[in-house]
């Protein structure tokens, strides 16, 4: 099934667009029609009556404003902190300890899927989900009939000095926020690790997995990339603000192809590397597509956007 994206839902018609000037008008015209004679005077700035008006019309804007304000506190697209909260406790779907919005809404939308033993692939992402905030991302696949493997990324903080040169290149590429403490290190938890021992036990609990289901639970195997890219200029743009903003584009797609089983593609890298000001994106690396099945993890491990020649 696939998921609705809150974002692309038409705005909500309940949420009113206020304009200061239309509400003015609108008091102007009614107080004319009750009182003609003020007809002549009431366009003046400095007619007492007119900035009593003004002073309705911006209290009432106000009043609309929160009106909308309790609208949206109604919609998940909308709904944030205790709000949020409570739209989850209708699908009986709790806050951890320290969730964000972020991480928490995801949890709501997918609430229903909770009503299910963990068959669906979107059941499974729910009870995982809901087992830690250490827990990032998880997709499931069935290679085999009866196997249920569960690809889980999670974070796991650990000593810099028991981590693998190859742990801490994938933690970092993974979890760009690392710890301030540079003795310790965030990567992907490993398979023995509490937290995803805590998965299995939620997901071997007898109310969660049907009995025929025979549940791997892993960390997503990582396909390494590199990204390089040199950007053609057009005349007279300003290079320096042309690669910052090419680097932010990228950056954008790169975190949002961060995600178990999500393919990186040579044309996605071109088109978000592809700024204003850009003529053209040489891309050097990867030099085809980063195709993954769905549990790998494509994670980019080294990346350099440079300015070029200009051409028009």
């Amino acid at each position: 099934m696939n998921a609705i994206d809150l974002d692309r839902l038409p705005a909500p018609k309940v949420i009113e667009e206020l304009d200061f000037e239309v509400l003015l008008a609108a008091l102007i015209a009614k107080a004319i029609a009750r009182y003609p004679e003020f007809a002549d005077v009431i366009g003046l700035e400095s007619e007492p009556a007119r900035k009593l008006l003004e002073v309705a019309a911006y209290r009432d804007m106000l009043h609309r404003e929160r009106i909308n304000d309790a609208a949206r506190a109604l919609l998940l697209a909308y709904a944030m902190d205790s709000d949020l909260d409570h739209l989850g406790a209708r699908v009986d779907v709790e806050r951890l300890p320290g969730e964000k919005d972020e991480r928490f809404k995801p949890r709501v939308k997918a609430g229903n899927s909770l009503l299910a033993a963990a068959g669906p692939s979107n059941a499974y992402r729910a009870h995982v989900m809901r087992v830690s905030t250490d827990i990032v991302d998880v997709n499931v696949d069935s290679p085999i009939d009866g196997q249920v493997a569960v690809a889980v990324l999670a974070r796991e903080r650990v000593p810099v000095s028991e981590a693998t040169e190859v742990e801490i290149r994938h933690g970092r590429a993974a979890f760009p926020d690392q710890p301030e403490d540079e003795t310790l290190v965030d990567i992907i938890a490993r398979s023995g690790s509490r937290v995803m021992n805590a998965v299995r036990r939620a997901l071997n609990a007898e109310e969660v997995r049907p009995l025929t289901d025979w549940l791997v639970v892993a960390p997503p195997s990582v396909i390494e990339y590199q990204t390089h890219a040199t950007l053609t200029l057009y005349p007279g743009t300003e290079p320096d603000l042309v690669v910052v903003e090419a680097q932010r584009r990228w950056a954008t797609y790169r975190d949002s192809t961060r995600k178990i089983g999500y393919d990186v593609t040579r044309a996605g890298i071109t088109g978000a590397a592809a700024a204003p000001g850009v003529q053209n994106v040489l891309l050097s690396a990867p030099a085809a597509d980063v195709v993954t099945s769905p549990l790998q993890l494509a994670l980019c491990t080294a990346e350099q956007i440079l300015p070029g020649d200009t051409r028009v």
